[in-house]
């Protein structure tokens, strides 16, 4: 199975949490999208909206969504949870061939402070949406760019900007 994860605060749930999600399931092979709502950003000291009240609108965001999942494990830890642990606890209920990784280009420029970054370095994609990025990006659509990370050299060049 392919899976794309886009897990992030959604504090709160917005339109562009919606459009990244749709262009997700339009350009990439997969089977099922997961979105992963954090109980709190392990960079973040605080939330706006409760974790509950955010799992509530994420869902009700996606319910009739093809190929969307909304999943409360990282809520229902009460605690910051890296991205490597919900990655293990997906591999653990799904039968996984590729992930694909969605995050914002504003998280990209810190992923070597990420709990075990290193772990998520090959393999799959990075969708980020920020034409900030577009030298380090190949262009995909008018407003979002894809960017494969396939081999740890082209990793470290581009963390390292």
């Amino acid at each position: 199975m392919n899976i794309a994860i886009f897990g992030g605060s959604f504090d709160p749930p917005h339109i562009g949490h919606e459009q990244i999600v749709n262009l997700a399931i339009k350009e990439l092979n997969i089977d099922r999208l997961v979105i992963i709502p954090t109980y709190l950003n392990p960079f973040k000291e605080e939330y706006y909206l409760s974790p509950k009240i955010r799992l509530e609108l994420i869902s009700l965001l996606f319910e009739k969504t093809n190929k969307v999942e909304v999943c409360d494990y990282e809520v229902k830890q009460k605690d910051k949870i890296p991205t490597i642990q919900t990655i293990n606890y997906l591999k653990s209920i799904y039968d996984i061939k590729k992930i694909y990784l969605i995050i914002g280009a504003d998280n990209l420029k810190n992923i070597h402070l990420w709990y075990n970054y290193d772990k998520l370095k090959v393999g799959g994609f990075f969708f980020i949406d920020d034409t900030s990025w577009l030298p380090y990006l190949k262009k995909n659509r008018k407003d979002h760019f894809f960017m494969e990370i396939n081999n740890h050299e082209t990793f470290e060049r581009i963390i390292e900007i």
